[in-house]
C-alpha cells in the first residue's frame, strides 16, 4: 500500500507541475501577444497622426496657392483697371 500512496503522490505531484508550466506557458504566450498588440498599435497611431499630418500640410500648401492666385489675380485686375482708366483719362483730354 505504501507503493500505491507513493505513486499517487508522485504522479499528483508531477499533474500539479504540468499544469504550472502550461500556465506559466499561457501567462507568457499572452504577455507576449499584449506586447506585440500594443506595439502594433502604437505603429498604427504613428502611421495615422503622419498621414495626418500630410493631408493637413497639403490642404494648407493647396489653400496658401489658391491664396496667392487670388491676390495675383486681383493684382493684375487692378494694373489693369488703372491703365484702362488710364488710357481712357487720355482720350478724354484729347
Amino acid at each position: 500500500m505504501a507503493n500505491v500512496g507513493d505513486t499517487v503522490a508522485k504522479v499528483t505531484d508531477a499533474a500539479k507541475q504540468a499544469v504550472e508550466k502550461a500556465v506559466d506557458a499561457t501567462k507568457e504566450v499572452s504577455s507576449k501577444a499584449i506586447k506585440a498588440g500594443k506595439q502594433k498599435a502604437s505603429q498604427l497611431a504613428d502611421t495615422t497622426k503622419d498621414m495626418g499630418s500630410k493631408a493637413v500640410n497639403a490642404a494648407k500648401d493647396a489653400t496658401g496657392r489658391v491664396a496667392d492666385a487670388a491676390a495675383d489675380t486681383a493684382s493684375k485686375a487692378r494694373r489693369a483697371a488703372k491703365e484702362t482708366t488710364s488710357q481712357a483719362s487720355d482720350k478724354l483730354k484729347k
